[in-house]
């Protein structure tokens, strides 16, 4: 079941109308994300619950792009330091460390509402748009975004829409964060990443062919719970404080025993 947490305010602002592909919610985080420096015993891993139903199908007809994030991280991470995992943390607490309308349950159900599960690394980010908002009072009146490229390593679910082969763009907020800091931080390590199409979504909410069009090669993270990070062999989530919701559920289990559960997942449909 996709848990709908937070405020139920959705303002669509982050692509043209209404096809924002983003939900804020005039809400801040109330817990801090962890660090993950210190490793944890094995979780054992929830058994997928029954698919989903056609009503989380229509989950993408609120916003993609606040699957990733609904307000600005307020968690305290150091800047400038040398620890890869702090490093990795803060970088993708960029795009999940805010309040978020998506959240999972399991793994079969963020599989299940994924246009796209890769095993990847992020090797690079370049500068993409910014984005005013109407309420300056709430938030920040802009908010940068910056395009993450994804080296695939392996396609788990879909089919990459992509303009090279072998990599994905993934577009994040960064908020007002120099880029120049942002690339300091790209993680080194693999990933499990849950992706919703962008050209998907824009089709789904009945954008003319044109406005699709525009977003057909860019991904956006699918919630809070859309990053699992390949840390010394362990699966380590971005945000993991709520032991009910993925990716909890894998914590601490070994990355590649994730890795094969989110393929049966997909075999199972």
């Amino acid at each position: 079941m996709r848990i709908i947490a937070g405020s139920t305010t959705v303002v669509c602002l982050l692509l043209a109308g209404c096809s924002a592909m983003t939900g804020f919610v005039p809400t801040s985080p109330s817990t801090t994300v962890p660090l993950d420096t210190v490793a944890q015993s094995p979780t054992p891993v929830a058994e997928p619950t029954a698919a989903r139903s056609p009503a989380a199908t229509a989950s993408a007809s609120l916003a993609a792009s606040t699957r990733q994030t609904a307000s600005p991280p307020l968690t305290t991470i150091p800047s400038g330091t040398d620890d890869p995992i702090v490093a990795s943390t803060r970088f993708w607490d960029l795009s999940t460390g805010g309040d978020s309308l998506f959240w999972f349950e399991s793994l079969r159900e963020i599989t299940a509402d994924s246009d796209l599960v890769v095993v990847g690394r992020v090797t690079a980010v370049r500068p993409a748009d910014t984005v005013t908002l109407g309420d300056p009072e709430t938030y920040e009146s802009e908010i940068d975004f910056a395009y993450v490229t994804v080296e695939i390593e392996e396609v788990l679910s879909g089919v990459p829409a992509t303009r090279t082969s072998g990599s994905v763009d993934l577009r994040i907020p960064i908020w007002q964060t120099p880029l120049d800091e942002v690339a300091a931080d790209l993680p080194d390590d693999r990933h499990l990443l849950f992706l919703i199409n962008g050209a998907e979504y824009s089709a789904e909410v009945g954008d003319p062919a044109a406005e699709q069009e525009r977003w057909r090669y860019i991904y956006h993270l699918n919630g809070p719970g859309a990053v699992v990070r390949d840390i010394d062999g362990i699966a380590r989530g971005a945000r993991t404080e709520n032991p009910d919701l993925f990716p909890a559920p894998v914590e601490g289990v070994a990355f590649e025993e994730v890795v094969e559960r989110t393929r049966a997942a997909e075999d199972r449909g």
